[in-house]
């Protein structure tokens, strides 16, 4: 029993600890999301997820849709698009298909969009990490094309 305790403290600091390690990194006056090599508005292609274990590859990724004027589409509830709004480095998302917002935690890594739910819907802080789509077009029947 005193285990499973430990284990439970030691992923709740894992959690903290890359949330806090996400909140540092986007801590740049200058990071608004918008105009600049890191801007969040255009097409992003879900291609890794960190899981717990490691980083893994995402086949067939789903692609979320930021537009300039704060349109949010998420190309697995075409049906559905919504609205988004940031605030330092967290984006919220309103679907009218949600029950409420959805927050995300993000930040950029080498050109990468790294989105992670808060709270975390894992003990292990999970993540996605998304790579921008330049130039395709995205059609929801055939995914991706260049």
């Amino acid at each position: 029993m005193k285990n499973n305790k430990s284990i439970k403290v030691l992923e709740l600091n894992f959690f903290l600890g890359l949330i806090m390690v996400l909140i540092i990194q986007s801590c740049n006056n200058d990071d608004d999301g918008k105009g600049h090599e890191n801007d969040i508005t255009g097409q992003w292609l879900l291609f890794q997820r960190f899981d717990g274990d490691g980083i893994d590859p995402v086949d067939n990724g789903k692609t979320l849709t930021f537009t300039e004027e704060n349109v949010f589409i998420d190309s697995f509830l075409t049906a559905c698009q919504g609205t988004f709004s940031m605030d330092d480095n967290t984006i919220t998302i309103d679907m009218p298909c949600k029950d409420g917002p959805i927050q995300y935690v993000f930040s950029f890594e080498e050109n990468n969009l790294i989105l992670a739910e808060f709270p975390s819907t894992c003990d292990e802080g999970c993540y996605d990490i998304y790579k921008k789509i330049e130039g395709g077009i995205f059609n929801p029947v055939s995914r991706f094309i260049p």
